[in-house]
């Protein structure tokens, strides 16, 4: 996958975290992208596509506590 090599010439890259999170998401693998969303805010706390689709993961996994 050309994110994951991206990820690895570049592991402090926030965006290239949140693109693969978001692909993860897409495809219904909510861990993989919950795991990526997680790192990427990490990485840049104001990256704030990954807030909102972590808080979007957290939601469906009626996680609503954390989901705030």
């Amino acid at each position: 996958e050309c994110l994951s090599r991206a990820i690895d010439l570049n592991p402090t890259s926030s965006q290239y975290r949140f693109q693969r999170g978001y692909v993860y998401h897409s495809s219904s693998k909510l861990d993989l992208a919950e795991t990526d969303y997680k790192t990427a805010i990490n990485l840049n706390k104001n990256n704030l596509d990954a807030l909102v689709n972590l808080a979007l993961i957290y939601s469906s996994k009626q996680k609503n506590v954390e989901a705030l």
